[in-house]
């Protein structure tokens, strides 16, 4: 799957944002910082059945300008 890497065992994956094919095969689920129930994360993983929380602001990530979000 594109972007999202594959550990071999179940896990959660916590990301700024998500594309809606790498929604598609996440087990046990998901939390973005970003979307809303509309988004392109939220809609494939309510369809799939994938728990999922999305604009999740305060979840406690930190940001910075040209690396990937990872936990605060």
């Amino acid at each position: 799957m594109p972007g999202v890497p594959d550990p071999g065992h179940p896990y959660l994956l916590i990301a700024g944002d998500l594309a809606c094919a790498d929604t598609a095969g996440l087990e046990p689920g998901l939390v973005t910082a970003e979307g809303g129930p509309t988004s392109h994360t939220a809609i494939p993983a309510r369809t799939l059945g994938i728990p999922a929380v999305v604009g999740c602001v305060t979840c406690g990530w930190r940001r910075r300008t040209g690396s990937a979000a990872r936990p605060a």
